[in-house]
């Protein structure tokens, strides 16, 4: 075939309701040359299930125990053969059956990371890329749009260190890095809420934060950034108090961390208050592995 092999891998775990529709969205699609991976976390519902009978459309599926997504992600970055790979995990689909052969009539420009915009699928709305300038202040793009060189994943794996925003981090990594990203003003995903990362939010804007300082962006611009402005607002800690005596196990884990958060009634510079939350980080990392 004349066609590069684009690989496309979903991640899923206990996601029988969400995964049949992201799995049509993929073996549907019009671009012919496609390898599908699918990775599972060992779920115990009906996802396997689900996977075996789509199979003879899948290049490779696993379900086993891994320690996270980004694990779980990594593991099929090695697997990949194609020459450019996109992750559509459980939940979410491409916006329509032609989008593989959209992002691969412009594979010609020199580039290394394609990315573009994505639609709510709970509200509908679009919700466009940031330029580049703006990238230190918002996510720029949601991984579920971007398509990457194969070979440039697997010379960086995602890192693992990071439990809620290790797709933030390789963006910004590979930014600081000068590669090449190209944006198609086209949306190419249908991104739903209620993943991992979006009911984690006070740990998801911490880590964004962490990511920032981690590459050595200025104090300054970091205050003006999205993930700044919700910690200094303030707005989860109350959610935070009222699970706070919850009976649940892994709740239960993070009491003590939790109890110490909630006492900032205001949190006027995250940035310095940062070492505050390393107990809470380390303790819900504990949990998570």
């Amino acid at each position: 075939m004349d066609q590069d092999i684009v690989t496309v891998v979903t991640v899923t775990y206990n996601a029988e309701d969400l995964l049949e529709d992201t799995i049509l969205s993929v073996i549907n699609q019009s671009y012919d040359n496609i390898e599908y991976i699918v990775i599972d976390g060992a779920s115990s519902d009906k996802t396997v299930d689900i996977i075996k009978r789509y199979e003879d459309h899948i290049d490779y599926w696993v379900s086993e125990p891994d320690d996270g997504i980004y694990f779980a992600m990594n593991k099929a970055i090695k697997k990949a053969t194609g020459k450019w790979i996109n992750f559509m995990n459980a939940g979410d689909t491409f916006f329509d059956l032609n989008i593989i052969q959209n992002v691969m009539d412009v594979k010609e420009i020199d580039a290394e990371l394609i990315y573009g915009n994505f639609q709510i699928k709970e509200t509908k709305a679009i919700r466009k890329a940031w330029d580049k300038s703006e990238w230190h202040f918002h996510t720029p793009f949601c991984h579920q749009t971007l398509f990457t060189k194969t070979s440039l994943m697997k010379e960086e794996l995602f890192d693992t260190g990071y439990r809620l925003a290790a797709d933030h981090n390789f963006f910004i990594a590979m930014y600081k890095k000068g590669k090449n990203f190209f944006y198609i003003d086209k949306n190419l995903a249908i991104f739903s809420l209620g993943g991992f990362a979006e009911s984690n939010k006070l740990l998801m804007n911490i880590e964004s934060i962490k990511i920032l300082l981690d590459h050595n962006v200025p104090q300054d611009e970091i205050r003006q950034s999205d993930w700044y402005s919700v910690l200094s607002k303030n707005i989860y800690l109350e959610n935070i108090v009222d699970i706070r005596d919850s009976q649940d196990r892994e709740l239960t884990i993070l009491k003590d961390s939790i109890k110490e958060v909630s006492q900032y009634s205001i949190l006027k510079n995250p940035i310095k208050k940062y070492r505050s939350y390393k107990k809470m980080l380390l303790n819900y990392y504990k949990m998570k592995t």
